[in-house]
């Protein structure tokens, strides 16, 4: 997992490496814990390259996935 700071709406962005099985379960809690994905949302989703992309507008929404996914 690789976090980053970017300038943008979407200010902490998660990079999670391709063949995470946990990918569909993270979407899920995702959107359980801060609402649906989208543009004008909390929080979204995307793929950058061939890996599974999170972006977060708020740092604590980013620390607690990070807290809640990385092991």
């Amino acid at each position: 997992m690789i976090t980053t700071e970017r300038k943008s709406k979407y200010k902490h962005k998660i990079t999670v490496p391709s063949g995470s099985k946990n990918e569909h379960d993270m979407r899920k809690w995702c959107e359980n814990s801060y609402g649906p994905s989208g543009r004008r949302n909390r929080w979204r989703f995307g793929w950058t390259d061939k890996d599974s992309t999170f972006y977060f507008r708020n740092g604590k929404d980013a620390m607690m996935f990070v807290l809640r996914w990385s092991s």
